[in-house]
């Protein structure tokens, strides 16, 4: 018999009603039955396309070091449901996440709510960072912003954009501008903005938004963090330290008593898994959950800075709803070969079809039955030879979940 954490996670990710609205009337009911009070942690709510929960573990990482018991809402997961919901850096017990579950699911269908994975984990999630009396809480959202069920969770401390690029264009447009209008969703009256490197077409629909509903906003440089020690590794890291940075400032400057000390030990204890991490030293093997091409950029950055004129064995897995012809376009100049492989999901690209698509672009590619094939096709590579892992982030938890953990090691 399934445990109720494996039957939520067999929900569709998202409902057919808008997350915002299913979250609502999940929050009312929760409250209504005494379970919990409607939006009493404080929080930080983050968006964007790439980059948030890099974002979201830098600030997690200052919050706990300024001695804040802090709660962190990130998705999806890699391994297990539980990495979700973390509060001081921990996911939360299978045994406790079990019973919330339960509890929740049969209230809901008592009073006639059905909604997706996505809608039950946020109030999980904010339930249980109440429950343990949380001083405070970052949030990341899970699609866009306006419509997203992060979004009902009430008015927060800051709204955080990272870098916005192209993805699910299906469900948020085709322009940036129709995509950061979804990401801007998340702003609310008065309070303070913070972003990062902007597409201009994108930047300007946040400041415009901001301006309309009187947000103060801030800009911040990657340059905050050129003197910053960082324990997430990879070039791009500096975009997203600076993100933290001026928003910890934002945090500091309403009373949170967050010190230079304790920011920079936050930035440098930061740990992320599956972005730019090495879980092998000889074959040297690299996994990053670069599933855009905005991220598949980022990480040809980080490559090329890391092993200059390097030639990579790139191993490839995405979903079919990417920009998967331009992401392998993007690491064709670093690749002696980029083979293929499915993850288990339903949206997955079959990876005969990518393998084809790679060949017609004169890159060598054959393709894995399998993830684990592909995992121990890499490990039983030459010592010299130097690997990347990149895809979706559901590959890049297969991935992770067969790797031994002693084995597992930061950049």
């Amino acid at each position: 018999m399934q445990d109720s954490v494996t039957r939520l996670e067999h929900f569709r990710r998202f409902g057919k009603e808008p997350g915002i609205v299913v979250a609502d009337r999940l929050l009312h009911l929760y409250e209504s039955r005494g379970l919990f009070h409607y939006g009493r942690v404080p929080y930080i709510h983050v968006a964007g396309t790439n980059g948030k929960g890099s974002v979201c573990s830098f600030l997690a990482a200052i919050l706990r070091e300024a001695g804040y018991k802090t709660g962190l809402f990130t998705s999806p997961h890699l391994v297990d449901f539980t990495e979700r919901i973390r509060i001081n850096g921990i996911p939360i017990p299978r045994e406790r996440a079990d019973q919330i579950a339960e509890e929740m699911m049969q209230t809901a269908e008592e009073a006639g709510i059905s909604g997706g994975m996505f809608d039950f984990a946020t109030v999980m999630a904010a339930r249980i960072f109440e429950e343990e009396q949380c001083d405070i809480a970052v949030i990341e959202t899970g699609l866009g912003g306006k419509l997203d069920a992060t979004t009902a969770l009430g008015i927060p401390l800051a709204a955080v954009i990272t870098p916005i690029g192209f993805d699910h264009m299906q469900l948020l447009g085709n322009t940036l501008t129709e995509i950061a209008g979804e990401k801007a969703g998340i702003f609310k009256p008065g309070v303070p903005v913070v972003t990062g490197s902007q597409e201009a077409e994108a930047y300007a629909v946040l400041k415009e938004r901001a301006a309309a509903l009187g947000c103060a906003f801030y800009d911040a440089p990657a340059q905050m963090a050129d003197s910053m020690k960082l324990g997430l590794p990879g070039v791009y890291q500096k975009m997203n330290a600076a993100i933290a940075i001026q928003t910890a400032k934002i945090l500091r400057e309403g009373g949170y008593a967050i010190s230079d000390e304790a920011l920079e030990e936050g930035l440098q204890k930061a740990a992320w898994p599956g972005r730019f991490q090495k879980i092998s030293d000889a074959p040297e093997i690299l996994v990053d959950g670069a599933h855009n091409s905005h991220g598949v950029r980022a990480l040809h950055e980080s490559l090329s800075n890391l092993h200059p004129g390097e030639k990579y064995h790139f191993i490839m897995g995405v979903l079919a709803d990417k920009d998967y012809d331009e992401m392998a376009e993007d690491m064709a100049d670093l690749a002696c070969r980029i083979d293929t492989v499915t993850p288990e999901s339903s949206r997955a690209l079959p990876a005969e079809a990518l393998r084809d698509k790679i060949r017609a672009m004169g890159i060598p590619s054959d393709c894995f039955s399998s993830v684990p094939e592909a995992v121990q096709a890499a490990f039983a590579a030459d010592a010299d030879e130097k690997i990347c892992i990149f895809g979706s982030l559901y590959f890049i938890g297969e991935v992770l979940g067969m790797t031994c953990k002693e084995k597992t090691q930061m950049v």
